[in-house]
């Protein structure tokens, strides 16, 4: 992490990362919130259809609460890869009454559905990297594996619920015989299975379901697409299509590593997209920063509304 912030910030005019913010005003800046506010919707809105189609109705507010919560715990802390959803399985069994292995199964499905739509836009977006051109060969060949890589653990463990195969279950079943004899071991085990037994009826039974789930998904990256380019836009930069891809790709692909926030490998992503792209070290660093500013208002929001009132109210 530091190494990467170092790198990312060593030679970086402070004053011209001034010029490039000051360009943003209140207008603009209320615009970005409100497109902040349909990615928050869609990503909320896939937990409440899988939810609603099992007849459990939540408003749409409590679940957008809910994930904020999780959002909050997947950015502040090393959990990033597990997008909060031990947080909002809690909210949901703590506050609804569902039993856990629906909330479970309903978070994983939504997750994996999520994961799905953002492994089908990050093939979109490193396809349109290598067509630009920007790096050398050896990273191109990594940023193809990893393409692929991201997209086969979604699609395959949507592939193997629809086949009537509980992937973590038959895994976890494989325990060494003094594990898998510990009582808390086999709850989780029966946890596990029930949940996993859910996921498969769910995606045999509902395909509909899932279709309007994987829409929803690609719905939040196309949202987060335009967001994107406004904020280019407003900050002064005139970017093409592709290099607007360019740039939320490089940007999301930091987030797959295990740093809390992806701290330090967005900035170094964005300066190595925009150094590429011909623009300079402060046009990166100002996007950087009202991107953080976005994400750390978002987590405050998770604190705050979707995670400290939550669980302070069910103590």
């Amino acid at each position: 992490m530091p190494i990467f912030l170092w790198w990312a910030l060593r030679k970086v005019p402070w004053q011209d990362v001034g010029v490039v913010l000051s360009r943003l005003g209140p207008t603009e800046i209320g615009i970005l919130i409100l497109v902040n506010a349909a990615v928050v919707a869609t990503f909320s809105g896939r937990l409440w259809v899988i939810l609603r189609s099992q007849a459990h109705s939540l408003p749409l507010l409590t679940l957008v609460r809910y994930w904020l919560a999780g959002f909050a715990v997947s950015y502040f802390t090393p959990a990033s890869q597990l997008g909060g959803a031990p947080a909002q399985i809690y909210l949901l069994q703590k506050h609804n009454a569902i039993p856990l292995p629906t909330a479970t199964a309903s978070v994983v499905l939504s997750k994996v559905l999520e994961r799905a739509g953002r492994a089908t836009f990050l093939l979109i977006g490193i396809t349109t990297l290598l067509q630009l051109q920007l790096f050398s060969d050896l990273t191109n060949k990594l940023l193809s594996a990893m393409a692929l890589g991201v997209l086969a653990l979604p699609v395959g463990y949507l592939v193997a619920a629809r086949s009537g195969w509980r992937p973590l279950f038959s895994l976890l079943s494989l325990a060494p015989a003094n594990l898998a004899r510990r009582q808390g071991y086999r709850r989780l085990l029966k946890v596990i299975g029930e949940t996993e037994l859910q996921v498969t009826a769910f995606c045999r039974q509902k395909p509909q379901v899932m279709a309007i789930g994987l829409s929803l998904s690609l719905l939040s990256w196309a949202i987060i697409t335009l967001e994107t380019w406004l904020a280019l836009s407003f900050l002064g930069f005139s970017f093409s299509p592709r290099q607007v891809l360019a740039v939320v790709t490089a940007a999301q692909i930091a987030f797959l590593t295990p740093l809390p926030a992806g701290l330090g490998a967005m900035e170094a992503s964005l300066v190595a997209v925009f150094l590429a792209l011909g623009y300079s070290s402060a046009d990166a660093v100002g996007l950087a920063l009202l991107m953080r500013a976005r994400d750390l208002v978002i987590g405050g929001l998770g604190l705050w509304r979707g995670g400290l009132t939550a669980f302070v109210k069910a103590s």
